[in-house]
């Protein structure tokens, strides 16, 4: 499985009440699918038996974590005020991370000067959900400006690439499979391509030296569209369910537009846009909007092509 490949927001959370970290974590959770983010949280219940070091051997893997003041590390028990004490091992693995800090207690602050806790954001316990959103927005302020999201954008997609070339291997390799006939349709396939390109950049190359120059950066063969295209002919012919097939159908648009981010001239860059031209094609404005889509396409084809491979391996 290739679920690493989503686009993540990755929290630790330190809090000993599994129900209010999961009404919290569906409200941030929601709140990012609207981004175009997949949550992920790692959840330790009790530090003293399970210590934070034990989550923090990749310092960059959270983009934040969570740390509730008190504790109940015993059944029965009284609780405890080590969340100071938690931040604290905390900042000797990861000196530079996002924390917030929370507690019903009004008296957080105290804590914060008596242990030197610095560099370290307060919530009630009541305010989580809204000082964790905004402080999300804050977070991502920087990853969501277009010229950061799209070399993002462009990244991941090499990963759907790839496993979508697993996905035909897993077809070839298919006991049912008649390899002689699936490489043959395949093959015509890329032939078509082949010639297309093959015309198409013949007539570049016949074009003066000036022109020729300057269509270089257009004449990179781009197959990943098609291959993708095959990939939804398969899933159709294998009759998955609709919530395979729908984000594997979206994903051919999804590709193109990768091109275009990759690809294409940029015209015009600004911190809400980039303009991207090509000879004979209608500009592409990537923006927010179109980051927030292309985001949760990404995340829902990296879903569904895992859940096919799975699919496809178990038919073997």
């Amino acid at each position: 499985m290739f679920l690493n490949m989503l686009i993540k927001f990755n929290i630790l959370w330190v809090e000993d009440d599994f129900k209010y970290v999961k009404s919290t974590e569906n409200v941030l959770k929601k709140y990012l699918d609207n981004l175009g983010f997949c949550l992920e949280v790692d959840h330790i219940g009790n530090p003293k038996k399970t210590p934070v070091q034990n989550y923090l051997n990749y310092t960059s893997k959270y983009d934040l974590i969570l740390v509730d003041w008190h504790f109940k590390t015993e059944v029965g028990s009284t609780d405890e005020a080590i969340g100071g004490d938690v931040i604290k091992q905390i900042r000797e693995e990861t000196p530079f991370a996002d924390i917030i800090f929370y507690s019903g207690n009004d008296s957080i602050e105290d804590e914060l000067k008596s242990k030197a806790l610095t560099g370290v954001y307060i919530s009630s316990r009541r305010n989580l959900k809204d000082e964790a959103k905004d402080l999300i927005q804050y977070l991502l302020h920087k990853t969501l400006h277009p010229k950061i999201m799209r070399g993002i954008i462009v990244s991941e997609l090499s990963n759907i690439d790839d496993l979508c070339y697993r996905i035909i291997e897993t077809k070839y390799n298919h006991k049912s499979c008649n390899k002689v006939n699936f490489a043959k349709n395949i093959k015509a396939s890329l032939k078509i391509q082949i010639d297309n390109q093959y015309a198409e950049k013949i007539k570049i190359i016949k074009k003066d030296n000036d022109v020729f120059i300057k269509k270089i950066h257009s004449t990179m063969v781009l197959d990943s569209h098609k291959r993708s295209l095959q990939i939804h002919e398969f899933a159709k012919n294998d009759k998955v369910s609709k919530n395979i097939l729908d984000p594997i159908s979206q994903l051919p648009e999804t590709i193109s537009k990768r091109n275009k981010i990759a690809h294409w001239k940029r015209a015009e860059e600004t911190d809400e846009h980039i303009l991207l031209k090509e000879a004979n094609k209608d500009d592409y404005l990537f923006n927010q909007e179109e980051a927030i889509v292309m985001r949760k396409n990404i995340n829902n084809a990296a879903i569904a092509l895992n859940k096919y491979l799975k699919y496809l391996s178990d038919e073997s």
